[in-house]
């Protein structure tokens, strides 16, 4: 999670305003092992690669990607640097200087105590994940059987895609178009996906599937980076994998990758059903939008997740005619950064609000939002467990007016999921449209909802949305939703 996001409004901007921006070229060290530490980074843009030198080969001990946050140890305890940092792309990060932070909490004591319980935070949520690791390869090793069949099934992928992998690449290096080899990749992917699907639900035990997807990962993943698409998702540091600029790759639905092997992995990988369906989602969502909104001046409209900016750019468009108030929620300052605001249409007043879209999906709405005539829920549900998608549904019916609309996509079971969750370490939740839309009536006061398009992407609506039951009271009601 971006370390900005664990701060509240104030403290991030007063820790902003100290910050200066610092350019690291890929294959420089932003800090080096055994320097004075104290001062602290956050990455803004690239990706770090924490380092141990000591070692040949170099071991690579953590990524660093956009939010990540930089010399927190360091600046805690005071001692030096005990690791390098290393740029593995053109990065920018922000910096400040242990004295500059020092002045800001001399001057600002509730600064102070915001931003050591951030950094409290993010220390505890990595001390967690290393706490689970241990755990884990603890009980790895009482389970024997289990872990010889997680191996065998695993190299029963990976060496006939291996195998595959290496001829295909040893064609094309004779013939960078060679559609022959082409089709010999194309049937092996094919094959892999078949296998993922059919192993993907043999193994469903938590450490039985861990150990399943960190070998495929680590026999697959020299392979795999060579695609844009897979070298975005498996060196992510932490949090969600469809970032904007991931889903704008998807969006943009071109092969691109490491030589001609890697076009071919990645032109594959965007042919799956799932990125069509964000593909196609996108402009189904927002046909339905514009369809349903009202034609009178000063309508409201509500998105959750601007994510790449696309369907904003389709709204607004659409919605220029009439003079229309759209309000966005996302947690990235960046969240615009995809769309032009000095080009938009007089009739347009548009308004980003910073929230934490967890925080929305736990029932907490901190932004003070009028009634809207539109809701629209973008690439959210198909990272929500039942309960949280069923409190996000009650958080957002708080905000709207009778004859009002809410609109939202979610993703439906396809044949690549497993591919995605296993390979990718793409995880997603899927329902079916029906199932997703008895959430929504179970916490709302509807009686048209209904499926606007079908699998595997859902654009559902919802028409008169409003509160009819807490989520909690809905499940002792209905326990056979879950």
């Amino acid at each position: 999670m971006n370390f900005l996001d664990y701060l509240d409004d104030t403290t991030r901007e007063t820790l902003l305003s100290a910050a200066t921006q610092v350019n690291t070229p890929k294959g420089s060290y932003l800090v080096r092992r055994g320097d004075a530490g104290g001062d602290l980074f956050v990455v803004e843009s690239g990706r770090l690669a924490v380092v141990d030198t000591r070692t040949r080969p170099t071991t690579i001990i953590a990524t660093m990607t956009s939010g990540d946050l930089v010399g927190e140890v360091a600046f805690l305890d005071r001692t030096p640097r005990s690791a390098d940092v290393r740029a593995d792309t053109d990065s920018s990060v922000l910096h400040w200087r242990r004295a500059d932070v020092a002045e800001l909490i001399a001057q600002h004591p509730d600064f102070g105590a915001r931003f050591y319980e951030g950094l409290c935070r993010i220390a505890v949520r990595r001390l967690r994940r290393v706490t689970t690791h241990s755990v884990q390869n603890a009980q790895r090793a009482v389970t024997p059987a289990m872990m010889g069949r997680a191996d065998r099934d695993a190299h029963a992928v990976v060496t006939p895609l291996k195998r595959a992998l290496r001829s295909v690449e040893l064609a094309l290096r004779l013939d960078a178009k060679n559609a022959e080899a082409a089709r010999e990749l194309h049937v092996a992917l094919d094959a892999t996906q078949a296998q993922l699907t059919r192993m993907g639900a043999a193994h469903t035990e938590t450490i039985d599937r861990q150990e399943f997807t960190a070998i495929l990962q680590r026999e697959l993943q020299p392979w795999l980076v060579r695609s844009f698409l897979a070298e975005r998702t498996l060196r992510r540091s932490s949090g969600k994998v469809g970032s904007p600029q991931t889903l704008s790759h998807v969006l943009v639905g071109r092969g691109t990758g490491d030589g001609p092997l890697g076009e071919l992995l990645d032109a594959w990988l965007l042919a799956r059903p799932t990125m069509l369906a964000i593909r196609q989602g996108k402009q189904a969502l927002a046909d339905a939008v514009l369809s349903a909104a009202p034609q009178r001046r000063g309508r409201r409209i509500l998105v959750v997740n601007a994510g790449t900016g696309s369907l904003l750019a389709r709204l607004v468009d659409g919605l220029a005619d009439v003079p229309t108030n759209i309000t966005v929620l996302d947690p990235s300052r960046d969240a615009l950064g995809y769309f032009d605001l000095t080009d938009l249409p007089s009739t347009i007043s548009l308004t980003a609000v910073r929230h934490d879209l967890a925080a929305l999906a736990n029932g907490r709405l901190h932004a003070k939002l009028p009634t809207q005539d539109i809701v629209v829920v973008d690439d959210l549900l198909c990272y929500l467990p039942d309960r949280l998608a069923m409190n996000l549904f009650s958080t957002l019916g708080s905000c709207v007016a009778p004859g009002s609309v809410l609109f939202a996509t979610a993703l439906t079971p396809s044949d690549d999921e497993q591919l995605l969750d296993l390979l990718l370490g793409w995880p997603t939740v899927r329902r079916t449209a029906r199932a997703t839309c008895r959430l929504a009536e179970a916490v709302l006061m509807d009686g048209h909802s209904s499926e606007v398009m079908g699998a595997p992407a859902a654009v559902l609506r919802v028409g008169e949305p409003r509160i009819a039951d807490t989520p909690q009271a809905a499940l002792a009601r209905s326990p056979s939703l879950f």
